[in-house]
């Protein structure tokens, strides 16, 4: 029902100056906002509680929180770093909640507002039909999700506390080391909490100059929705500069294989969610063209994904939360 109300409204937006419709878009923008946190903060706690029931040692055995080495165990401090650097997230929630009211209450407060949004729909005009995806008209669907998207330039002049995870992961792309599965290219997992300062050090290292050893560049947002044509297709645009459109996977891989054959690639795949493996093989085939040396940088909050992208021991870079020195309070 949302999405088909959304198609209307965005059509309208862009087709009229209408200021109704402008303003419960601008509204139920806000309230995913206030959504997000909420999902960040369970993130969170996820993760910490996984890291706190079963780690593993330096030899991969897994490890217990009654066992005597799990004090030891490395993951140890990635615990504390992410309650750390959690704490961001949980203190932010913290303004959006009286005193007194706990989780499920503002869940039932969004889920209450998301009903009075939807109930000014007639009043403005927008139309609740059941629509096949292929009739969503694309331009409005994109004026919706540009607002979330990221790019390869950097927002801020200065980035604070940064500079070892900027030299950490410099090092990983511009070393010899190569995949062991036989490929020419290796992922470089960055994983943290939302908000952490992935795509920041994505950034930073897109445009750094020492990667310019790199003869094709290409930077793509992913997010929640894995699509390996349209990624695919995006890699091809970011490197050539063009507007291409493919009718299906196969036409965009056949291109992608050709661009990139030969020539060392650094590729920033930012924000994945998808914890299939089906969706990473089906997109990584047309990467084992590129020459040796060339790099995948993948930024994601989830250690799962990370994995199913480099199984390798040890090669996640995994962002801290910034200590008052670091951002020089």
């Amino acid at each position: 029902m949302i999405e088909a109300v959304l198609s209307d409204a965005g059509q309208k937006q862009l087709d009229s100056s209408n200021n109704g419709v402008k303003s419960w878009m601008q509204d139920l923008r806000d309230l995913a906002y206030d959504l997000e946190d909420v999902l960040d903060a369970f993130a969170t706690q996820a993760q910490i509680y996984e890291l706190m029931m079963i780690k593993e040692d330096v030899h991969g055995r897994v490890l217990k929180n009654n066992d005597p080495n799990f004090a030891s165990s490395p993951n140890n401090n990635m615990v504390q770093s992410i309650v750390v650097s959690g704490s961001k997230a949980v203190e932010h929630l913290s303004f959006m909640f009286n005193s007194g009211q706990d989780l499920t209450a503002k869940i039932e407060e969004i889920n209450q507002q998301l009903k009075e949004i939807l109930s000014q729909t007639k009043g403005l005009g927008l139309s609740v039909h059941v629509m096949q995806q292929q009739v969503i008209p694309p331009r409005a669907e994109r004026e919706w999700k540009s607002w979330q998207e990221s790019t390869s330039l950097l927002c801020e002049p200065f980035v604070y506390g940064r500079e070892g995870d900027r030299k950490e992961t410099i090092s990983r792309l511009l070393n010899d080391e190569n995949s062991m599965t036989g490929n020419n290219y290796v992922v470089i997992p960055i994983v943290g909490i939302g908000g952490i300062g992935k795509t920041t050090l994505a950034q930073l290292i897109y445009n750094d100059e020492e990667v310019e050893v790199f003869s094709l560049k290409a930077w793509v947002y992913v997010s929640q929705v894995f699509d390996a044509k349209r990624i695919t297709t995006s890699i091809i645009n970011s490197i050539t500069g063009e507007s291409n459109t493919f009718c299906d996977l196969d036409q965009a891989q056949v291109q992608l294989k050709k661009v990139l054959t030969g020539r060392r690639f650094l590729i920033v795949l930012d924000d994945i969610w998808s914890e299939k493996y089906s969706d990473w093989d089906r997109l990584r085939t047309p990467l084992r063209a590129g020459a040796k040396g060339s790099r995948v940088v993948a930024t994601t909050r989830s250690q799962k994904v990370a994995r199913i992208m480099n199984p390798q021991l040890n090669s996640m870079i995994l962002l801290e939360g910034l200590s008052d020195d670091d951002v020089g309070v």
